[in-house]
């Protein structure tokens, strides 16, 4: 086991890279340092003067250099024969909308593949508002109190291909897919007043929430792990698709699992067979229907059509209503393993 005897410090940020670090190695030497001391070298929010904010843990600081400039200082080392101690403090990590972990606990809670990697105390010895503290995560973010803050609209709403989001100015925190169904029949409300046939005029204003709540409990029972939600306008029709990462239903069932009381040969025990089915017949009271489809990358992907948009300028007024209804916006970001 190598045993330092004289080590350096160093500190590396945008003005200080691995170049320079590599650089300095002759000089370190002549001084007598036998081993480099550096911060870590892990991608860290962006802008850090330190580099102990990590954001992914499985990637090179691209601020810092490239994975071939890093090895160029570690054969600088070795030709000087001195060594490189990295420090690597565990739970030094960016509690941030660039740390694709920490957004999928503040998403998903205790579900999240990424939760044990977090010390939080899901069952805190709360006396007081112990409700609001079971199961959560409590983040002081805000610069006001809540209803002053509600009151001046300082809170957004926000949808992108990632699923919904609050932001509150720079800040921003993914839903609880759970919760997308309280959203949805906003949205869509202005649908039921479009006018039609019987069928949509016959939808009940839970109807959204029993085929949300449906296709995410029938998601997480047989593939458990992250589910996605998604929300699309296709062809002057709302789609809403539901992803699991699971082992998927074979391409020859597929056609079968919305009927009642069918469960394909890889289903496991437990289970009615119901859940697909009454989506079915819900997403019908709207004029519309399902497909299981297989997600990308492997899993289940289920979507739920529901009836076509009013054509724009007509009489169905309604159909930007809809989109308008839930203060939603377009935005974008680059899903991580999971920028609430």
């Amino acid at each position: 086991m190598r045993v330092p005897v004289a080590t350096y410090r160093i500190q590396f940020h945008l003005g200080f890279r691995f170049s320079d670090a590599r650089d300095l190695v002759p000089y370190l030497d002549a001084l007598g340092i036998t081993d480099l001391y550096a911060s870590p070298r892990f991608k860290a929010r962006k802008g850090s003067s330190h580099g102990y904010d990590i954001a992914d843990p499985w990637r090179i600081n691209s601020e810092l250099g490239t994975a071939e400039e890093f090895e160029e200082l570690a054969q600088r080392l070795q030709h000087y024969q001195m060594g490189l101690l990295l420090d690597i403090v565990p739970n030094h990590m960016a509690a941030s909308s660039e740390n694709p972990w920490w957004l999928d606990v503040l998403e998903n809670g205790r579900a999240s593949a990424y939760a044990h990697y977090f010390d939080i105390d899901w069952k805190p010895s709360a006396r007081k508002a112990a409700d609001l503290q079971e199961n959560r995560v409590l983040l002081a973010v805000l610069g006001d109190v809540y209803g002053k803050v509600l009151e001046n609209q300082e809170l957004a709403l926000k949808f992108d291909d990632t699923g919904f989001w609050v932001c509150y100015y720079e800040q921003k925190w993914p839903l609880d897919p759970k919760s997308y169904a309280l959203i949805l029949e906003h949205w869509l409300a202005a649908l039921r007043a479009v006018e039609g046939d019987g069928a949509t005029a016959q939808a009940e204003p839970g109807d959204v929430d029993q085929i949300l709540d449906n296709l995410l409990d029938n998601a997480i029972t047989y593939a458990p792990g992250p589910v996605v939600v998604r929300v699309e306008r296709r062809d002057r029709r709302v789609v809403l698709a539901v992803e699991d990462r699971g082992p998927g239903i074979p391409a020859e069932e597929r056609g079968r699992a919305t009927e009642r009381f069918y469960r394909g040969r890889g289903a496991p025990p437990g289970g009615s067979g119901l859940g697909l089915a009454i989506v079915r017949e819900l997403a019908e009271r709207w004029g519309g229907g399902v497909e299981v489809l297989e997600a990308p990358g492997g899993g289940t992907r289920v979507e739920v059509s529901l009836r076509p948009l009013p054509e724009p300028g007509g009489t169905g007024g309604p159909g930007v209503g809809a989109e308008q209804g839930a203060g939603t916006e377009r935005g974008g970001r680059d899903p991580g393993p999971a920028d609430p």
